[in-house]
């Protein structure tokens, strides 16, 4: 009940200060920081209850829904706060909030989604994004991508891999099957505009993101129309899945082809070298059809726009090696 009391009299908070045209972020900097601080830490309350009150959960359900609830409504109401917001980018102060805010707008639509809310979850990701999209020219050396990067890319990987375990019926999928898919598409779709937004705006400043964009893409080759994960899918879903999920391998590689640093990590992840872990295929078997796809990728924009690149060569053996294999 104390913990609903100050979820309530936050709100109360907010409802006041949106009032106005604007709230100076200088005039009230700890705002930002408590409104952000009370919602996650409800949020995560939630997400770990099975381990917090383990037999007694039971008992806490109703009191736990309630508290859920009452944070998803607090949720959808944070889109219009944040929006209010004014920063003033020349003081520090004011960007360490605005840095503050988007790390922990990131928290809060991860652990919705993780708890099921996707549709708050997606207004929470939309308000971070026109942060960084706003702000991404004084935010390029304060942020640190990869907690996003992670959550956006696990989103997507995780919904792609639920694929692998749908066996459509003579080309054909069940009705509650194709929802399924299509939901996971549409969301996969979702996270990867965004991704595709981090990696424009923020370009060069992604290195510690570098395994999460190289596991992203080997994600994307494996379900490919060129490739075999899908065959025997309906024809109107791989088309939707080339259309507007491995669409995306295009436009992320164009964000990375000149980061040496992520050349070396594909080249260091050669399966036929380091004894990286390879696909698996729908029967089980071994698959390192991902990682040639991706080399091929990574030489075709070389030679498309003559580009000179120091590390063409090695994808050129590290591919060569591979079909050997």
């Amino acid at each position: 009940q104390q913990v609903l009391l100050i979820l309530e009299t936050v709100e109360l908070v907010m409802q006041y200060c949106m009032q106005a045209e604007n709230i100076q972020v200088e005039k009230l900097p700890s705002l930002p920081h408590t409104v952000l601080h009370v919602v996650n830490s409800s949020l995560n309350h939630c997400k770990d209850s099975s381990t917090i009150y383990g037999d007694q959960l039971e008992a806490m359900n109703e009191v736990l829904s309630g508290l859920f609830r009452q944070t998803v409504e607090l949720c959808s109401q944070l889109t219009n706060f944040i929006s209010k917001l004014s920063f003033d980018v020349f003081f520090d102060d004011d960007l360490d909030v605005l840095a503050f805010v988007c790390q922990e707008l990131c928290v809060t639509a991860s652990c919705l989604s993780q708890l099921s809310e996707v549709r708050t979850s997606v207004i929470i990701w939309k308000a971070y994004t026109g942060l960084i999209t706003a702000h991404h020219a004084h935010l390029a050396t304060r942020l640190d991508l990869s907690p996003p990067l992670t959550a956006l890319i696990t989103e997507v990987t995780d919904g792609l891999n639920l694929l692998t375990h749908i066996k459509p019926e003579e080309g054909k999928l069940i009705s509650q099957d194709e929802k399924v898919v299509q939901r996971i598409m549409k969301m996969s779709y979702f996270c990867l505009k965004i991704i595709m937004v981090l990696c424009d705006k923020f370009k060069g400043y992604l290195p510690g993101a570098h395994q999460g964009l190289l596991d992203l893409l080997l994600h994307l080759h494996r379900f490919a129309s060129y490739n075999t994960f899908l065959i025997s899918f309906p024809a109107s879903i791989k088309e939707i899945m080339e259309r507007q999920i491995t669409i995306a391998i295009d436009p992320i590689i164009a964000h990375l082809i000149n980061d040496e640093d992520f050349i070396k990590m594909v080249l260091k992840s050669n399966p036929s070298t380091s004894g990286a872990a390879l696909d698996k295929d729908s029967d089980g078997n071994k698959d390192g059809s991902s990682y040639l796809l991706l080399l091929i990728s990574l030489l075709n924009p070389m030679s498309s726009t003559n580009a000179c690149h120091q590390y063409d060569i090695n994808l050129m053996e590290c591919l060569l090696s591979n079909l050997q294999h």
